[in-house]
């Protein structure tokens, strides 16, 4: 079983600085999970279109404390599968299973500093990184990071109603530019009582809370240009339940080491 450890797969995206994004300074207080899942992009030409479970975000928060848990994903699917054909003629499939290490951390809003957790020897330590460069958080990160996008258009003339989560949602569209292709997203007009990160992937100009969006992955080595999948980011729950507060405080007596990275947090576990 091969392990890997887990960082943040790119998702290329054309940020343009038109206006200065003001940060919430109130992230509220709940629970919020995101679901990140994909399609590679020659299926999205099928009337019928399934998508692949990739990574889930949960996130408790409380003000300006986000707290990640962290657990184990094993993946083991048919995509990994090889055959092999032996010399007496018959045929060996073997399936790839993989370990995805998810780290619990600590972020800490107001400050822009993220704790992470790790083990060495039976003994706890922390990581202190700036959220600019930690490379475990995804969302918040990318709201911290978030510049406007000058060329984006937005198509809600046609937009559907739903319901996400037990809240009334709009299905609309938008793209990057005239050449671009139009992608699906989903948003509310409700007031929430947390602040949805997935709008560090959208637009500061655009006032509601975006509760999904899908996102074209531009990851290929060869033509940097074509497009390999989509990527829908999607709030799966979402409440505003009272937190425990034992979450949000560091550890005591906990040795706080700097900028430690993946390999050696994980190396003798």
């Amino acid at each position: 079983m091969k392990k890997i450890l887990f960082s943040i797969f790119v998702i290329c995206l054309s940020f343009n600085a038109m206006a200065q994004f003001i940060l919430p300074t109130d992230l509220g207080e709940g629970f919020i999970s995101i679901k990140i899942s994909w399609l590679p992009f020659s299926d999205t030409v099928k009337l019928s279109t399934e998508y692949q479970d990739f990574m889930t975000f949960d996130y408790h928060v409380y003000h300006n404390k986000v707290f990640r848990q962290g657990s184990q994903k094993f993946i083991s699917t048919d995509s990994t599968k090889r055959q092999m054909e032996l010399p007496n003629k018959t045929k060996m499939e073997s399936t790839l299973t993989a370990s995805v290490v998810i780290p619990t951390y600590l972020l800490d809003w107001e400050n822009k500093t993220v704790y992470t957790y790790f083990t060495q020897q039976n003994k706890l330590y922390l990581s202190e990184d700036s959220l600019k460069y930690n490379s475990d958080e995804m969302f918040y990160k990318s709201l911290f990071l978030f510049k406007s996008k000058k060329h984006l258009l937005i198509d809600t003339i046609n937009q559907k109603v739903i319901i996400l989560c037990g809240i009334q949602c709009y299905v609309a569209r938008y793209k990057h530019s005239d050449k671009g292709n139009w992608l699906r997203f989903v948003y509310t007009a409700k007031k929430q009582s947390l602040y949805s990160p997935i709008n560090g992937f959208f637009d500061a100009d655009f006032k509601y809370q975006v509760m999904s969006i899908d996102v074209e992955n531009q990851a290929n080595v060869k033509d940097t240009l074509k497009i390999t999948a989509i990527f829908r980011m999607e709030v799966t729950s979402i409440n505003n339940d009272r937190q425990n507060l034992d979450l949000f405080k560091l550890p005591h007596n906990t040795p706080i080491l700097k900028q430690v990275p993946n390999s050696e947090m994980y190396k003798n576990p």
